[in-house]
């Protein structure tokens, strides 16, 4: 559950976050894999991450929870 502070930050940022949510998927897995690139190995389908599928189903989860939370 969210604090009560939480919340009005999620809707104050939501404008940023679903104009750079593509970008911000991205650089998520980019960074994670840097950091630990054992977990393309069998954790990760590298096809969805060569297409951009994996980035997009987190991009989507990412708007959905943040909608989820400005109502």
């Amino acid at each position: 559950m969210l604090s009560d502070t939480s919340l009005p930050v999620i809707k104050a940022t939501l404008p940023v976050v679903g104009d750079n949510i593509q970008e911000t998927a991205k650089r998520f897995y980019q960074h994670m894999f840097e950091a630990r690139p054992d977990l393309l190995d069998g954790l990760f389908n590298r096809g969805n991450q060569a297409d951009g599928r994996q980035q997009q189903a987190l991009a989507g989860s990412i708007a959905a929870f943040a909608r989820a939370c400005a109502r």
